[in-house]
């Protein structure tokens, strides 16, 4: 268990584990020198945090709790062996890697390429389809614990900016924020503002 804020290992942490999600909101966070951050990842129920550490041999990003967090630890000599002995893990592994490398291209390709609106929409959407994933979603509405520093870190926009675009979504009706929640009014308009891709056909 790991508490709101809590950061569970710090970037460079040498042979960390292996982290399963089992219930919270975590990211994966890195640093420049004079404390400016870039949220890189957020993690929902069912993610995975560590895996390219266990072939780096050390965190690629810090790992904090953004809201209470459960979590099973696999220490790294364990997962090695467990690959050796199943072949088939490690496809798995593979396929999760890559699927983390073309969803963080997707990220900043919208990060680069958009403007502010196209950045929160992108961020909204694809949270929200991995809610849908993680079972968090219930009708149109996905708990969101995220405050509105923590999207603009993960866009690399300033909170007046971030509390811009939020209104002028609200505004035409493409999505509700209220009380830790976030409401869908029409993803597919949404989404198509992001320039998100619809992957949700992916296999399990």
């Amino acid at each position: 268990m790991a508490r709101a804020g809590q950061e569970i290992w710090p970037e460079g942490r040498p042979n960390p584990p292996v982290i399963h999600i089992t219930a919270g909101w975590a990211a994966r966070i890195r640093r420049l020198p004079g404390g400016a951050r870039q949220i890189v990842r957020f993690l929902l129920p069912g993610d995975i945090a560590g895996l390219h550490s266990q072939f780096l041999g050390a965190s690629i990003s810090a790992l904090q709790a953004i809201t209470d967090v459960s979590l099973v630890e696999i220490r790294p000599g364990r997962l090695r062996d467990q690959i050796r002995q199943i072949p088939e893990l490690g496809y798995e592994i593979g396929l999760l890697a890559a699927r983390e490398k073309r969803d963080l291209e997707d990220q900043l390709l919208a990060m680069g390429q958009d403007g502010g609106l196209g950045k929160v929409a992108f961020l909204l959407t694809t949270l929200f389809r991995r809610g849908v994933q993680a079972g968090l979603v219930s009708g149109a509405l996905l708990p969101f614990p995220l405050t509105q520093r923590h999207v603009g870190d993960a866009l690399g926009l300033s909170v007046v900016h971030v509390n811009r675009m939020l209104r002028q979504l609200q505004r035409e009706g493409l999505v509700r924020l209220k009380r830790g929640r976030l409401e869908m009014l029409d993803e597919p308009a949404l989404a198509a503002i992001g320039h998100v891709p619809d992957r949700r056909d992916d296999a399990p």
